[in-house]
This record gives structure tokens, sequence and C-alpha cells, in this order.
């Protein structure tokens, strides 16, 4: 089943499914977004938020009669807090095969760190 939330002005949105993931350095997100193309995709990271958004369309729907659809074109919507847990300089984002994958390098200041003990 589809998840989908609105905006403030009523626009439906798809919810893409994503696991996160984290180590020491960063934090990775993978969300699912089927059909959607690359040129189609944008991820953005502003005011402590990253937001991933992307559209698909049906191409075949001008070609054909729908019989039955379960895979809806429209347009993905999925916003993260992050806060300063990452450094804006260390995000790298990839599409392969419907997953974006979006690695968010950690800022020095979240990254654990061993404290040495004086006497």
């Amino acid at each position: 089943m589809r998840k989908t939330t609105y905006n403030e002005i009523g626009k439906e949105y798809i919810i893409p499914s994503v696991d996160i993931y984290e180590n020491d350095d960063e934090f990775v997100i993978k969300a699912e977004i089927p059909g959607v193309k690359k040129q189609d995709v944008s991820v953005i990271y502003e005011n402590g938020y990253i937001e991933l958004s992307g559209k698909v369309d049906c191409e075949w729907e001008n070609e054909y009669e729908i019989i039955d659809r379960e895979f809806m074109p429209g347009d993905y919507l999925r916003k993260f807090f992050v806060g300063d847990k990452i450094d804006s300089e260390k995000i790298s984002v990839k599409l392969e095969n419907g997953i974006l994958i979006m690695k968010l390098g950690k800022s020095e200041n979240v990254k654990p760190r061993k404290i040495e003990i004086t006497s």
C-alpha cells in the first residue's frame, strides 16, 4: 500500500519507504523511488533538513487504455531533520535501480571521540 501525505496547501505526495543506517562517520538513507529518473530527483539540505523530492510520470497512459493500475504516477516527498549532525560538504547522492542512496557525512562535533584521562 502506498503511503501519502499532504502539504500545507493540500497537494498530495507519495512518501517513499526508507532505510536509515549509521556508523561513526556517516548516516546513510536509502529511499525507494521506483520509476523516477535522475533528472527528476532533487535533494536539498537547508536549515537542518534533508529533503528529497521527485516525480514519476506514466509514459504509457497516452498510448494505451489502462486496464488495472497499482503503480501510480505522482510526486515523491520526504524530509528528515538532521540539525547540525551532518557536514554539508560531505553529502553525496546516487540513484541505482530505483533506490536513492544518500550518504551524509557527520560533523566533527557529533563523531565519537576518545577522551584522554589525566591524573
